[in-house]
């Protein structure tokens, strides 16, 4: 999008985990006041900082000092669970994914929809670790990380999330949450509170005959994510 004058009021933003404002990656920064004067529309553009106390990070930032290595968001975010378990003290298991906060639950969701979306329709159970595996030596977190221990980390996570969602989500299930893009949390959530069995799903089911079960739940998924 062709940007000619830009405002910025602050590069900090809150940080759930850290209960505080931190700045925002400088990458980031470096992206966003990039796109100003861009060559297409615009040849030229301002940016104007309001926030003179952030004047030394902009500054560092336009003179490329301290920028984070290009990362991608896999490993990024297999980075934050590997130093969320180190700083907690904590097993990486199942159980210890699914009892923290909202923000890393959100990081949960992404991995587990990443393999419903990646795993082929007509995987046989027993086939869907290796397909997991061979999809992540594919993956560009796993050629762009030299430690073991994070590629150790990377495996287990998606090993795990797996293991749960053959263990918690039908089989039958997985081509309906790929199409509407609901995480699995939020069908079970719709699946434990009977939401299909709420009258006015009823009603759509009788006026419009077979197969509108799986329609409603498109809809539903729809309607709370």
């Amino acid at each position: 999008m062709p940007i000619r004058t830009l405002v910025v009021q602050t590069f900090r933003r809150y940080n759930d985990a850290t209960k505080s404002l931190d700045f925002i990656p400088k990458r980031s920064i470096k992206n966003i006041i990039g796109r100003v004067g861009r060559a297409g529309k615009e040849t030229r553009g301002r940016i104007v900082f309001a926030n003179a106390s952030e004047k030394d990070t902009v500054i560092s930032v336009l003179r490329d000092v301290g920028l984070e290595p290009a990362r991608g968001r896999l490993f990024r975010l297999i980075t934050r669970i590997e130093e969320h378990f180190r700083q907690h003290n904590e097993v990486l298991t199942n159980e210890a994914l699914e009892r923290q906060e909202p923000w890393f639950l959100a990081l949960i969701d992404s991995i587990d929809h990443a393999i419903i979306d990646l795993v082929p329709e007509g995987t046989l159970s027993d086939q869907i670790e290796q397909c997991i595996n061979e999809l992540l030596e594919r993956t560009l977190a796993q050629h762009q990380s030299d430690s073991d221990a994070f590629k150790k980390t990377l495996h287990l996570v998606f090993h795990l999330r797996g293991v749960s969602l053959q263990n918690t989500i039908p089989r039958d299930t997985w081509p309906i949450l790929k199409k509407s893009g609901a995480t699995p949390r939020l069908w079970k959530i719709i699946n434990d509170a009977a939401l299909l069995d709420v009258p006015l799903w009823g009603g759509v089911r009788q006026c419009n005959g077979s197969g509108v079960a799986q329609q409603n739940h498109h809809s539903i998924a729809r309607i709370y994510r």
